[in-house]
């Protein structure tokens, strides 16, 4: 992989050789720490326990708001394993292995965006290792922890974001709002942290005011469209709720993990010091 801005062929085999190699290398660790809580509280294992009647039943699983696709579409994943033979019945340890896949992806997405920014191979790459050493991705890529998948869904849609919001068409703020919303829908209390973000780029990417206004509809447009859907392929399941049941659950809204509170200034900079130095 050398320096210089790769042509779409040569990002294309840079982007598959650096998820599979970051697959390969965290299956290796989980393999060889053999501890699918690792480090981390047991969250995974009460995860692992909810996500079983997916895997068994799914017809008559519940569906939980503030997690409304983790479970349908990891349980599916994990029906994938059963039949591959990996981990066959313990959804405990299946879901380190899927968590790796996601942070594959989630290395990718580091890489494209690199290459987007600077135009160099070498030092997106660099990027990307980097994303992959921070002391939070590497642990939540190697257990059992649910918020990779829904972690890995809102980067993409920051990426783009990042990228299409510098110049927004109706078309691309509604390709990111719909990405968003597929990340929150995994777990709702990350839309926190990324909504307001968005917002603010769509309003500084546009000249005026009336296009910032159109741009935010679109994105607000976006979201619920998005819930309405999924609610709709959900109607009639246990659990199964309406979109804006999706759109506000209020799982946790006091708490350092959704909402605004001032404890959340004394975690962002713990996060910070941990994505450095952890």
């Amino acid at each position: 992989m050398g320096a210089g801005s790769p042509t779409p062929r040569a990002l294309a085999v840079d982007t598959g050789l650096i998820a599979a190699s970051t697959f390969v290398l965290l299956v290796g660790v989980i393999l060889w720490l053999d501890n699918a809580q690792a480090f981390l509280t047991g969250n995974g294992v009460f995860k692992a326990a909810e996500l079983k009647p997916w895997i068994s039943d799914p017809a008559s699983a519940p569906l939980y708001p503030s997690n409304y696709l983790f479970y349908p579409v990891y349980g599916a994943l994990c029906r994938l394993l059963d039949a591959l033979g990996v981990l066959t019945g313990d959804p405990r340890r299946q879901i380190t292995i899927l968590n790796a896949a996601s942070a594959a992806l989630c290395v990718s997405v580091v890489y494209r965006l690199g290459c987007a920014f600077t135009h160099d191979r070498a030092l997106a790459a660099s990027t990307a290792l980097f994303h992959l050493a921070c002391s939070f991705v590497l642990m939540l890529a190697i257990t059992n922890e649910d918020i990779m998948p829904s972690y890995t869904v809102m980067l993409a849609a920051m990426a783009l974001g990042g990228v299409w919001f510098a110049a927004p068409t109706p078309l691309r703020v509604l390709a990111v709002s719909v990405l968003f919303s597929l990340g929150w829908l995994f777990e709702w209390r990350l839309m926190f942290p990324a909504l307001p973000g968005f917002a603010a780029a769509l309003w500084l990417g546009e000249p005026t005011l009336a296009r910032r206004l159109r741009s935010l509809a679109l994105f607000a447009a976006g979201i619920v469209a998005t819930a309405a859907l999924v609610a709709w392929l959900w109607r009639g399941h246990a659990g199964a709720v309406g979109p804006f049941d999706l759109i506000w659950t209020g799982k946790a809204v006091r708490s350092v993990w959704a909402g605004f509170t001032w404890a959340k200034v004394g975690y962002l900079r713990d996060g910070i010091a941990a994505y450095l130095l952890g």
